[in-house]
């Protein structure tokens, strides 16, 4: 028989490690594209002028795709957010149909 075990505080503590990557990944993600963008302008550093705009435009659609990437992580920590939810009102429901056939007996 398959077995099951649920341990909400494991399912909790890693929904908020997701979570807590997500937002720290996109942040990132975002400062060091305000980085490149910067560089890659007059005076920044790595100003050429053909190059600059291609390498720029490049640069934020491969931070677009990481950005998305990243969101999923946090689409994860929501499902077992989600998961950890349903089954704790399972778990009361079940309970409370126990205890109120018990009561009719």
């Amino acid at each position: 028989m398959p077995e099951a075990v649920f341990d909400y505080t494991k399912v909790e503590t890693v929904a908020k490690q997701l979570h807590d990557a997500n937002n720290e990944l996109v942040g990132k993600l975002a400062a060091l594209q305000t980085q490149v963008t910067t560089m890659l302008s007059s005076g920044g550093g790595l100003y050429m002028e053909q190059s600059s705009p291609a390498l720029h435009d490049a640069y934020i659609h491969f931070n677009a795709q990481l950005t998305t990437a990243m969101n999923n992580i946090g689409s994860f920590a929501t499902q077992f957010d989600t998961i950890k939810q349903k089954l704790q009102e399972f778990d009361g429901n079940t309970q409370h149909a126990v205890v109120t056939a018990g009561q009719k007996s």
